[in-house]
């Protein structure tokens, strides 16, 4: 299976430690400079640490007069450092610590110019928010609205450019975040930043910082001017001490700036209302050039990082992989090794491309019972379910559905795996659809219901105007309702958007959408959406004339479509 991962604007900096097992491992200090995009320090900054998957830090600290930090890190594994500032993008250097098997030799370890005890000088310049040009929809998020985006108030613009809002407020203070168009990775996007307004800043969960002030009266005016905003360039600037994290870095910059051009590729098709389910991206000319590096490479550990490299391409769509590369690695790279972690689907990427045999299938097993990396290990036992749901093995998915809840517990993926493969599922080829009812858009005194549409064909879509994979189905479900309608076939579409005005919007432009609409009051958190199974969208499912699903799922979408309505429906023009 490929997916599109969108990328980060995290870097990957990889420190090689060793170990004998007599000794333990000391901490291993993370210190330099936090500077802002002027090169000063800033009003806030900070470092956290965080291990592989967690979304709090285990180690953080504030930024010193100088911008000047300090840490300790007493841990191995995949260690994320994060650094941020007011006014500024976060920027992400996750750190993997890992200690490497020794083949020793009269008593004494190989290797062991890999040093116990390394420390790490790490510089970080942060760049500033590439905010749009023009500030004219600047809205504001707070302490009067739960700092909710949906419901964003506007602010009124000034004769002077600047921006204000007086609200009411209680207690002795009040936070705020601003609502802004920013470019995030080339792509225009809405984001919550601090203001310039404020007696003092406090950090939110995503890297960010709120904005705090004193009320007077029961109310408070905020004050938003552009012209105190940071300056600066908007890109990153991270300083190394040493060649190898260097080199890594690099490597793994390259990797971001494909996943980039690969997204930034797809939303152009998917503006366009083209399919991408079959999406493949070009890489034969990168793929060329690694081949050749790894080839040419005398360095060991560049080589094993080339070859994480190419290996990566098989996660960014690319075809025609050497194979030869992929048993390369699973040669050269320990199954447990930290740099399965720069991408996590890679390793099975990689066991794919290698093929079939004994040695793929123990490596597997010792990555899956024994890497430190929780994506990793969740990603091999993914494609195992996948496998056992395409041949049916019902056995087999019930053992791999009970080890991922044990295992990954509280993960998304787990919820969407219980969703999309348990046998006892709701969603399921052959079983009744779940009762179902909501108004038409068109007409509220007319509901849309199982019992309603009992006696046609019908494909209910689940979707919203902001999914860019649901809007890059209407040119495919288009065509079915223009070739299939005549046949007793119906589409119902239920909205997840914000508010119905949002359907009347989309449809007025290019995608007429002639058919019957409904929309979902509370989304994914409503009781439609938890009956239905509906963890993501697009979700399609295909019912029959007696009210029991025919399909579902990737058979409902791209090509996918025509042919399963044809199989249904028949050919005939």
């Amino acid at each position: 299976m490929k997916k599109i991962i969108f990328p980060t604007s995290a870097l990957w900096l990889l420190l090689v430690a060793s170990s004998i097992s007599l000794h333990a491992m000391k901490p291993i200090p993370i210190y330099g400079t936090l500077l802002g995009a002027d090169g000063k320090p800033l009003s806030k900054g900070s470092v956290q640490l965080f291990r592989a998957g967690a979304r709090t830090p285990f180690l953080q600290t504030q930024t010193g007069p100088t911008g000047e930090y300090s840490l300790s890190a007493d841990a191995t594994g995949l260690i994320t450092v994060r650094f941020t500032g007011a006014g500024h993008s976060m920027y992400e250097v996750p750190v993997l610590v890992e200690t490497p098997k020794l083949t020793l030799s009269g008593g004494a370890p190989m290797n062991s110019a890999i040093a116990m005890g390394r420390s790490f000088h790490i510089d970080v310049k942060l760049g500033v928010h590439s905010f749009a040009e023009s500030f004219d929809s600047v809205k504001i998020v707070g302490d009067f609205n739960k700092f909710d985006a949906a419901s964003a108030m506007p602010m009124t613009k000034n004769p002077d450019g600047t921006y204000s809002a007086i609200l009411k407020a209680s207690g002795k203070k009040f936070a705020y975040q601003l609502l802004m168009m920013a470019n995030v990775n080339g792509t225009p996007r809405r984001r919550l930043v601090n203001g310039t307004d404020f007696t003092e800043l406090t950090a939110d969960d995503n890297g960010e910082y709120r904005s705090v002030v004193n009320p007077r009266n029961g109310t408070v005016t905020i004050t938003f001017d552009p012209g105190k905003l940071p300056s600066g360039s908007d890109q990153a600037v991270l300083s190394y001490v040493d060649p190898a994290t260097r080199r890594l870095a690099d490597i793994v910059a390259d990797i971001d700036k494909r996943t980039t051009t690969l997204n930034n590729a797809i939303r152009q098709k998917l503006r366009a209302g083209e399919d991408v389910g079959n999406f493949t991206y070009d890489w034969s000319a990168v793929a060329k050039d690694l081949a050749e590096r790894i080839k040419k490479t005398g360095n060991m550990d560049a080589r094993r990082e080339l070859m994480i490299d190419y290996l990566t391409l098989a996660t960014q769509t690319a075809t025609n992989l050497d194979s030869g590369i992929a048993r390369m690695a699973l040669a050269a790279i320990p199954p447990t090794s930290g740099l399965w972690s720069i991408e996590p689907e890679a390793l099975g990427a990689t066991l794919e491309l290698a093929g079939p045999g004994a040695t793929s299938a123990a490596y597997r097993k010792e990555a899956v019972d024994q890497h430190g990396d929780t994506a990793v290990r969740l990603n091999l036992v993914m494609s195992d379910l996948e496998a056992a749901a395409t041949a049916k093995n019902d056995a087999e998915v019930r053992r791999l559905l009970g080890y991922m809840s044990k295992a990954f517990p509280s993960r998304n993926e787990v919820k969407y795996a219980m969703a999309s493969y348990n046998p006892d599922r709701a969603i399921k080829i052959g079983r009744p659809v779940p009762n179902f009812e909501v108004a038409s858009l068109e007409n509220p005194s007319v509901k849309l219901s199982n019992a309603t549409m009992k006696g046609r064909y019908y494909l209910i879509d689940f979707w919203a105007t902001w999914c860019g994979p649901c809007v890059g189905e209407m040119g495919n479900l288009h065509k079915a309702y223009e070739k299939y309608h005549g046949r007793n076939f119906e589409i119902v579409s239920l909205s997840f958007d914000a508010k119905p005005g949002d359907i009347a919007g989309f449809r007025g432009k290019k995608w007429k959408m002639p058919w019957l609409h409904g929309f979902v009051e509370g989304n994914f958190q409503s009781d439609l959406a938890k009956r239905f199974e509906v963890l993501g969208i697009p979700k399609p499912i295909l019912v029959d004339v007696s009210g029991n699903i025919l399909a579902a799922g990737d058979e409902l979408r791209g090509d996918g479509l025509d042919k399963t309505l044809a199989r249904v429906l028949g050919t005939a023009n």
